[in-house]
């Protein structure tokens, strides 16, 4: 079993920046990385937690994987729009990775986090994703 994180972040920022309804809100600003001079509102994939997950039938891994919503601002109800968008475009979707797919794609939680400047503000979307192999 290998870990695919890193092909489950390509197809998961493919999937956000080919939906309408996210490039409506943040364009192409989909980032592991935001440059220094970032413009609002944008998403950033985080750091995601990898496990083994055996089934009966599967085995493969479970990725739990945070995508943060930044808006400027203070104002909760952006970072949950962009939050919503995000939810929207990849809850219970297909992942198509470099070599087999990620068997399922679930929304788990959103939660809304200020930031200690109260300048912008986050919602972060967490998923988990199985993959096979």
């Amino acid at each position: 079993m290998a870990d695919r994180t890193p092909e489950v972040q390509k197809a998961v920022v493919a999937a956000l920046k080919a939906n309408a309804g996210v490039t409506a809100l943040v364009g192409s600003r989909v980032y592991d990385r935001p440059p220094q001079d970032v413009t609002y509102p944008y998403l950033r994939i985080g750091d995601a937690l990898v496990a083994p997950f055996d089934g009966d039938e599967l085995r493969g891994s479970e990725i739990v994987m945070p995508i943060h919503c930044w808006v400027a601002g203070p104002r909760p109800v952006e970072a949950r729009l962009l939050a919503k968008a995000v939810v929207a475009a990849l809850h219970w979707s297909s992942l198509s990775l470099d070599a087999g797919a990620a068997v399922f794609v679930r929304w788990s939680s959103t939660r809304d986090q200020p930031d200690p400047d109260d300048v912008r503000r986050q919602a972060i979307v967490d998923l988990e994703i199985l993959t096979d192999g």
